[in-house]
């Protein structure tokens, strides 16, 4: 799995998304609500299975934690790879959120 880079919403380099493409859109929306506070998703990775984000400005914390919340729990039922409705599999020791037709991919190659 390839991380994806959006090197604008870290200008410093000191982050990255290390993850598959399937959870971008969830980023985005969660960047898009940032907005109104001038912060930004800085980054995010997987881990355990879910998708765990950095946020990076002046944010309520209550508002942080809340977003944070949401795209783990949205990260659990969204495929990494593909973006479509998925849940929880194994992949050796590694576990990953995939839809039917990536986990297939994944078994079969």
């Amino acid at each position: 799995m390839a991380p994806c880079h959006f090197p604008e919403n870290f200008p410093g380099g000191t982050m990255s998304f290390q993850h598959g493409a399937g959870w971008m859109p969830l980023l985005a929306k969660a960047d898009d609500a940032l907005a109104r506070y001038g912060a930004r998703v800085a980054g995010a990775k997987e881990k355990l299975g879910s998708c765990r984000a950095f946020i990076r400005g002046d944010v309520p914390q209550d508002v942080s934690e809340q977003l944070r919340l949401w795209i783990r729990d949205q990260s659990l039922c969204t495929c990494e790879v593909c973006g479509a409705d998925g849940s929880m599999r194994t992949w050796g020791w590694r576990l990953q959120v995939r839809c039917d037709r990536c986990d297939d991919e994944v078994i079969n190659g």
